[in-house]
């Protein structure tokens, strides 16, 4: 990265953008304690990142002693002292080792919490064991109680250099349900490919499978850097989150509600960021949004920073390829071949619903790529106006089914004809409930907890009147 700086843009200098500001953080450096360079100290590791334009670094050092003594010894908040400003703040996490699945996880709070539990007696009032699964869920658990985040670390396949364990979805969705917040999408040490294709890129991977599922869960990118010098050996991953000021409480804020996209370089120090916002509406990345309609709009905007590339002379990168997901699939994907990019996408809204954007840029001149992963904003269709709606069929014949799709009920309106039979078949035509004796008032709730994910026939009759409906559930 010699010589290369990178110029933090606020954004809305080229894109609308709602308010506050982006700060450039990396959320997963080393000091020298973690890899026994005593002289690489929070100082130092902060002069470095400050001089390539980062806002917010945090710390990630070991939690066992000696590691963890970069805490305790002041030098961390000497790098505040030294160096922090409006501009710039050091910030600190704790990797910390939990078993059977996951190597290391970062546990984050504000304020600094010193305190996570070590001894024999927290695992044994929990009846679990430190080294099993279901000490990893009693420690993500605690975390989340306290306030804290905790996120999963090096997610990846068995023997795969800084992964030693295989990140699963089965492994993760009870430790989703426990409190986990997210895991770690781009990480400089793991040459970024591998974590990618499996968990991360394109539609369809672990992090759709659980977003599709009605979590809330979020991707995060670091350096993984060890040293004093900023990406030293690794590769140029940034986390841009909106806040209106550079504070740890603030900081941690905006990570818990989402307000934020990750980036990373396919090449050490490629001279280039995107800039980009996701909104429905005025709400931005990490919202829950509620539409009364089946879908709503998404505004997706991205632009290159193309400073550094203009003030070297070579060819200006352009955005390359733009992907809308929900659900697991592509909705739409674009390949603008332009520095600038500001369009709507319409996307669907249910109990589970999405939306989140990769966008790719390229400088064709030099091969460098970045990728940058927006969070996702959640569409909800609220329901209320579903059964609103049902009363205009009290006078006439209808069936109208809701949410569509479903997990685990739902709700099904037939007008005032309570003499109507309602049953419900799967798609071999094999009938799974028969819900004619519970309609009230025309309407009925179904509960399909103990059925298989799937598409289901909804047949009412009445008189020799047939209606017939899909619903989908999705666990």
């Amino acid at each position: 990265m010699n010589g290369i700086l990178f110029v933090l843009l606020i954004a809305s200098a080229c894109l609308a953008m709602p308010s506050g500001r982006w700060i450039k953080s990396d959320m997963h450096t080393h000091t020298g304690s973690s890899t026994g360079d005593t002289n690489t100290t929070a100082m130092t590791v902060a002069a470095s990142w400050k001089t390539i334009g980062f806002n917010y670094l945090l710390v990630t050092d070991y939690y066992y002693s000696p590691y963890y003594g970069e805490y305790l010894n002041g030098h961390l908040d000497s790098a505040n002292v030294l160096y922090g400003n409006k501009d710039f703040v050091v910030g600190l996490g704790t990797e910390y080792p939990i078993y059977e699945h996951y190597t290391v996880s970062y546990a984050w709070s504000s304020p600094p919490n010193y305190s996570l539990p070590t001894s024999d007696a927290f695992w044994a009032s929990h009846g679990v064991s430190k080294y099993s699964f279901g000490g990893e869920q009693a420690f993500i658990h605690y975390v989340d109680s306290t306030g804290g985040w905790i996120s999963i670390n090096h997610p990846g396949d068995s023997g795969m250099s800084w992964s030693h364990f295989t990140t699963t979805l089965d492994s993760l969705l009870p430790l989703v349900e426990n409190g986990l917040k997210g895991f770690e999408a781009f990480n400089g040490g793991n040459g970024l490919v591998w974590t990618q294709a499996k968990h991360i890129w394109r539609a369809g991977g672990i992090w759709d499978s659980i977003l599709v599922r009605g979590h809330r869960f979020c991707a995060l990118s670091g350096s993984d850097s060890h040293g004093s010098s900023a990406y030293k050996g690794f590769g140029c991953n940034r986390a841009y989150i909106l806040t209106d000021s550079i504070t740890h409480e603030a900081y941690f804020e905006a990570l818990f509600a989402g307000r934020f996209y990750m980036e990373a370089d396919f090449y050490n120090g490629a001279p280039f960021a995107i800039i980009m916002n996701v909104t429905a509406g005025d709400s931005m990345m990490g919202s829950v949004v509620t539409v009364h309609d089946d879908y709503t709009n998404v505004r997706v905007q991205a632009s290159v920073d193309t400073a550094y590339a203009r003030s070297i002379s070579r060819n200006v990168p352009r955005l390359d390829t733009i992907r809308v997901i929900c659900k697991g699939v592509v909705l739409a994907e674009v390949c603008p071949n332009r520095v600038e990019f500001d369009s709507l996408f319409q996307v669907p809204a249910d109990s589970i619903s999405y939306a989140r954007v990769e966008v790719q840029a390229k400088n064709l001149t030099s091969g460098s790529i970045v990728r940058a992963l927006s969070n996702p904003i959640y569409i909800r269709k609220d329901t209320t106006t579903a059964l609103g709606s049902a009363a205009g069929l009290e006078t006439k014949t209808g069936l109208a089914i809701s949410p569509n799709p479903f997990n685990p009920a739902v709700n099904i309106f037939i007008g005032t004809h309570n003499h109507a039979s309602l049953r419900i078949y799967n798609t071999n035509g094999r009938m799974v409930a028969d819900v004619t004796q519970r309609i009230c008032n025309g309407r009925v709730v179904w509960d399909a907890s103990g059925m298989p994910s799937g598409v289901y026939v909804i047949k009412a009759m009445t008189g020799n009147i047939v209606l017939i409906k899909t619903a989908t559930l999705l666990k």
